[in-house]
Protein backbone atom coordinates (compact mmCIF):
# COMPACT_ATOMS: atom_id res chain seq x y z
CA UNK A 1 0.00 0.00 0.00
CA UNK A 2 2.54 2.23 0.73
CA UNK A 3 4.95 1.53 -2.05
CA UNK A 4 1.19 2.16 -4.30
CA UNK A 5 0.44 5.56 -2.84
CA UNK A 6 4.38 7.09 -3.20
CA UNK A 7 3.76 5.66 -6.98
CA UNK A 8 0.75 7.56 -7.09
CA UNK A 9 2.08 10.52 -5.79
CA UNK A 10 5.15 10.63 -8.13
CA UNK A 11 2.51 10.36 -11.02
CA UNK A 12 0.45 13.35 -9.69
CA UNK A 13 3.60 15.02 -9.09
CA UNK A 14 5.05 14.79 -12.84
CA UNK A 15 1.53 15.64 -13.88
CA UNK A 16 1.04 18.87 -12.08
CA UNK A 17 4.81 20.38 -12.84
CA UNK A 18 3.46 20.10 -16.45
CA UNK A 19 -0.25 21.52 -15.94
CA UNK A 20 0.27 23.87 -13.36
CA UNK A 21 -0.21 28.02 -13.93
CA UNK A 22 3.18 28.98 -13.24
CA UNK A 23 2.79 32.87 -13.54
CA UNK A 24 -0.76 32.55 -11.28
CA UNK A 25 0.97 30.92 -8.72
CA UNK A 26 3.52 32.61 -8.48
CA UNK A 27 2.05 35.91 -8.21
CA UNK A 28 0.14 34.52 -5.28
CA UNK A 29 2.99 33.42 -3.33
CA UNK A 30 4.45 36.85 -3.98
CA UNK A 31 1.70 38.43 -2.40
CA UNK A 32 1.72 35.92 0.80
CA UNK A 33 5.53 36.72 1.00
CA UNK A 34 4.56 40.55 1.22
CA UNK A 35 2.36 39.95 4.51
CA UNK A 36 2.96 42.42 7.47
CA UNK A 37 1.98 39.39 9.46
CA UNK A 38 5.11 38.09 9.50
CA UNK A 39 7.38 37.64 12.29
CA UNK A 40 10.33 39.80 11.82
CA UNK A 41 12.86 36.34 12.59
CA UNK A 42 11.22 34.71 9.67
CA UNK A 43 11.58 37.93 7.10
CA UNK A 44 15.49 36.88 7.47
CA UNK A 45 14.70 33.60 5.82
CA UNK A 46 14.23 32.78 1.66
CA UNK A 47 10.53 33.33 1.77
CA UNK A 48 9.60 33.19 -1.89
CA UNK A 49 11.87 29.73 -1.83
CA UNK A 50 10.58 28.00 0.66
CA UNK A 51 7.00 29.07 -0.37
CA UNK A 52 7.15 27.71 -3.92
CA UNK A 53 8.89 24.62 -2.47
CA UNK A 54 6.59 23.83 -0.36
CA UNK A 55 3.54 24.41 -3.31
CA UNK A 56 5.17 22.57 -5.37
CA UNK A 57 5.75 19.49 -3.46
CA UNK A 58 2.15 19.92 -2.01
CA UNK A 59 0.45 20.60 -5.71
CA UNK A 60 -1.03 23.43 -4.67
CA UNK A 61 -3.39 24.85 -6.84
CA UNK A 62 -4.71 28.44 -6.72
CA UNK A 63 -7.74 27.67 -4.54
CA UNK A 64 -5.56 25.74 -2.22
CA UNK A 65 -3.32 28.52 -1.99
CA UNK A 66 -6.00 30.79 -0.66
CA UNK A 67 -7.18 28.99 1.79
CA UNK A 68 -3.38 28.43 2.45
CA UNK A 69 -3.19 32.17 2.72
CA UNK A 70 -5.94 32.76 5.06
CA UNK A 71 -4.67 30.08 7.42
CA UNK A 72 -1.74 31.54 7.90
CA UNK A 73 -2.97 34.65 8.26
CA UNK A 74 -5.38 33.33 10.97
CA UNK A 75 -2.84 31.41 13.03
CA UNK A 76 0.16 30.05 10.78
CA UNK A 77 2.67 33.15 11.16
CA UNK A 78 2.08 32.87 15.15
CA UNK A 79 3.12 29.72 15.53
CA UNK A 80 6.42 28.93 17.60
CA UNK A 81 8.47 25.49 18.25
CA UNK A 82 8.52 25.21 14.52
CA UNK A 83 10.30 25.29 11.37
CA UNK A 84 8.86 27.74 8.78
CA UNK A 85 9.49 24.60 6.41
CA UNK A 86 7.79 22.42 8.16
CA UNK A 87 4.96 24.86 9.39
CA UNK A 88 4.34 25.62 5.73
CA UNK A 89 4.05 22.09 4.69
CA UNK A 90 1.73 21.61 7.52
CA UNK A 91 -0.40 24.25 6.70
CA UNK A 92 -0.29 23.26 2.95
CA UNK A 93 -1.92 20.06 3.73
CA UNK A 94 -4.35 21.33 6.05
CA UNK A 95 -5.67 24.22 3.53
CA UNK A 96 -6.09 20.75 0.64
CA UNK A 97 -7.53 18.79 3.61
CA UNK A 98 -10.36 21.73 4.57
CA UNK A 99 -11.77 21.89 0.83
CA UNK A 100 -11.76 18.07 0.16
CA UNK A 101 -8.20 17.18 -1.72
CA UNK A 102 -7.12 13.89 -1.78
CA UNK A 103 -4.12 13.81 0.57
CA UNK A 104 -2.99 9.90 1.80
CA UNK A 105 -0.51 9.80 -1.35
CA UNK A 106 1.10 13.09 -0.07
CA UNK A 107 1.44 12.31 3.35
CA UNK A 108 2.83 9.06 2.66
CA UNK A 109 5.40 11.05 0.67
CA UNK A 110 5.77 13.31 3.82
CA UNK A 111 6.28 10.29 6.40
CA UNK A 112 9.00 9.00 4.12
CA UNK A 113 10.63 11.49 3.60
CA UNK A 114 10.42 12.99 7.19
CA UNK A 115 11.04 11.52 10.39
CA UNK A 116 7.73 11.00 12.86
CA UNK A 117 5.65 13.51 10.06
CA UNK A 118 2.50 11.71 10.66
CA UNK A 119 2.30 11.84 14.14
CA UNK A 120 3.77 15.69 14.47
CA UNK A 121 1.16 16.68 11.99
CA UNK A 122 -1.81 14.85 14.21
CA UNK A 123 -0.65 16.33 17.00
CA UNK A 124 -0.37 20.12 15.57
CA UNK A 125 -3.39 19.15 13.60
CA UNK A 126 -5.61 18.90 16.60
CA UNK A 127 -3.90 21.86 17.99
CA UNK A 128 -5.22 24.37 15.09
CA UNK A 129 -8.59 22.69 14.21
CA UNK A 130 -10.62 24.89 16.15
CA UNK A 131 -9.21 27.25 13.69
CA UNK A 132 -9.83 25.85 10.17
CA UNK A 133 -13.25 26.35 9.67
CA UNK A 134 -13.86 28.62 6.53
CA UNK A 135 -16.57 29.99 4.21
CA UNK A 136 -16.94 30.33 0.52
CA UNK A 137 -16.78 33.67 0.90
CA UNK A 138 -13.46 34.19 2.47
CA UNK A 139 -11.83 32.09 0.37
CA UNK A 140 -13.15 34.09 -2.79
CA UNK A 141 -11.58 37.20 -0.82
CA UNK A 142 -8.49 35.95 -0.43
CA UNK A 143 -8.24 34.89 -4.55
CA UNK A 144 -9.37 37.89 -5.82
CA UNK A 145 -6.86 39.68 -3.45
CA UNK A 146 -3.73 37.47 -3.92
CA UNK A 147 -4.76 37.86 -7.96
CA UNK A 148 -5.68 41.18 -7.84
CA UNK A 149 -3.69 44.22 -10.14
CA UNK A 150 -3.30 46.52 -7.57
CA UNK A 151 -0.90 45.78 -4.88
CA UNK A 152 1.16 48.37 -2.41
CA UNK A 153 3.48 47.41 0.49
CA UNK A 154 6.46 48.25 1.95
CA UNK A 155 9.85 46.89 0.24
CA UNK A 156 10.94 43.71 1.81
CA UNK A 157 14.64 43.81 0.36
CA UNK A 158 15.22 40.17 1.76
CA UNK A 159 12.32 39.43 -0.70
CA UNK A 160 14.12 41.21 -3.62
CA UNK A 161 17.26 39.40 -2.54
CA UNK A 162 15.49 35.64 -2.74
CA UNK A 163 14.03 37.03 -6.16
CA UNK A 164 17.60 37.99 -7.63
CA UNK A 165 18.79 34.66 -6.28
CA UNK A 166 16.70 32.82 -8.29
CA UNK A 167 16.24 34.65 -11.42
CA UNK A 168 19.69 35.60 -11.45
CA UNK A 169 22.38 32.33 -12.27
CA UNK A 170 25.72 33.15 -10.87
CA UNK A 171 28.10 33.92 -14.09
CA UNK A 172 25.45 34.26 -16.65
CA UNK A 173 21.99 36.37 -17.19
CA UNK A 174 20.06 35.12 -20.06
CA UNK A 175 23.24 34.33 -22.51
CA UNK A 176 25.64 37.21 -21.17
CA UNK A 177 28.78 36.20 -19.41
CA UNK A 178 28.20 37.58 -16.10
CA UNK A 179 30.88 37.58 -13.34
CA UNK A 180 33.32 35.88 -15.26
CA UNK A 181 36.73 36.33 -13.10
CA UNK A 182 40.14 36.40 -15.14
CA UNK A 183 41.22 33.10 -13.34
CA UNK A 184 38.36 30.49 -13.30
CA UNK A 185 39.52 28.37 -10.79
CA UNK A 186 39.45 31.37 -7.94
CA UNK A 187 35.68 31.95 -8.63
CA UNK A 188 33.79 32.05 -5.64
CA UNK A 189 29.71 31.58 -4.83
CA UNK A 190 27.62 34.42 -5.29
CA UNK A 191 26.84 33.70 -1.42
CA UNK A 192 27.13 31.66 1.70
CA UNK A 193 24.00 31.24 3.74
CA UNK A 194 23.55 33.33 6.56
CA UNK A 195 21.05 34.74 9.06
CA UNK A 196 22.21 38.57 8.37
CA UNK A 197 19.65 40.08 5.92
CA UNK A 198 22.08 42.72 5.62
CA UNK A 199 25.21 40.79 4.88
CA UNK A 200 23.24 39.09 2.66
CA UNK A 201 22.59 41.81 0.29
CA UNK A 202 26.27 43.59 0.58
CA UNK A 203 27.57 40.38 -1.20
CA UNK A 204 24.68 40.51 -3.61
CA UNK A 205 25.44 43.40 -4.57
CA UNK A 206 29.06 43.90 -4.81
CA UNK A 207 28.51 40.57 -7.44
CA UNK A 208 25.70 42.64 -9.28
CA UNK A 209 28.23 45.77 -9.47
CA UNK A 210 31.41 44.06 -10.15
CA UNK A 211 32.85 45.20 -13.62
CA UNK A 212 30.08 47.90 -13.85
CA UNK A 213 31.23 51.56 -14.04
CA UNK A 214 27.74 53.09 -12.90
CA UNK A 215 27.70 51.43 -9.66
CA UNK A 216 30.10 53.32 -7.42
CA UNK A 217 30.26 51.39 -3.94
CA UNK A 218 27.52 49.87 -2.14
CA UNK A 219 25.96 53.11 -1.52
CA UNK A 220 25.05 53.02 -5.26
CA UNK A 221 24.12 50.27 -5.44
CA UNK A 222 21.68 50.13 -2.61
CA UNK A 223 20.22 53.40 -4.36
CA UNK A 224 19.93 51.36 -7.32
CA UNK A 225 18.49 48.41 -5.85
CA UNK A 226 15.80 51.29 -4.23
CA UNK A 227 15.19 52.53 -7.33
CA UNK A 228 14.18 48.92 -8.94
CA UNK A 229 12.26 47.78 -5.82
CA UNK A 230 10.16 51.07 -5.66
CA UNK A 231 9.75 51.06 -9.27
CA UNK A 232 8.19 47.23 -8.78
CA UNK A 233 5.95 48.23 -6.37
CA UNK A 234 4.52 51.10 -8.12
CA UNK A 235 3.79 48.87 -11.42
CA UNK A 236 3.47 45.32 -11.55
CA UNK A 237 1.71 45.14 -15.12
CA UNK A 238 3.85 43.39 -17.52
CA UNK A 239 5.51 44.69 -20.70
CA UNK A 240 5.73 43.12 -23.76
CA UNK A 241 9.79 42.41 -24.89
CA UNK A 242 11.40 40.64 -28.08
CA UNK A 243 12.80 37.59 -28.37
CA UNK A 244 15.37 36.31 -30.64
CA UNK A 245 13.10 34.26 -32.26
CA UNK A 246 10.96 37.60 -33.80
CA UNK A 247 8.55 36.82 -31.81
CA UNK A 248 7.42 38.55 -28.07
CA UNK A 249 6.69 37.58 -24.79
CA UNK A 250 5.28 39.18 -21.59
CA UNK A 251 7.99 40.45 -19.02
CA UNK A 252 7.77 41.05 -15.01
CA UNK A 253 8.31 44.77 -14.91
CA UNK A 254 10.68 43.82 -11.68
CA UNK A 255 12.83 41.87 -14.14
CA UNK A 256 12.69 44.56 -17.03
CA UNK A 257 13.87 47.02 -14.15
CA UNK A 258 16.62 44.50 -13.17
CA UNK A 259 17.93 44.67 -16.66
CA UNK A 260 19.22 47.91 -16.40
CA UNK A 261 21.86 47.41 -13.68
Amino acid sequence: MSNALLLQYDKDHAEYIQSKDPQSLLLMLKRISHSSKIPHESRFQPLLRLLSDSADELMLNTIEIAVFYIFLERFGWVEVGISLHILLLYIGLSAKKSIGSYTNHIQEHFNKKIKNFEENFRKWEDHIRRYIEISLVEINEAYNQLLSENFENIVNYNFYVDEILQISPPYQIEGKEFLRENDNSNREPIINIRNNSEEIMDEVIKNIGKNKGNLQGLEGAYSKINAICREYLADTKTEEIAMSDCGRKKANSYLVCLSRI
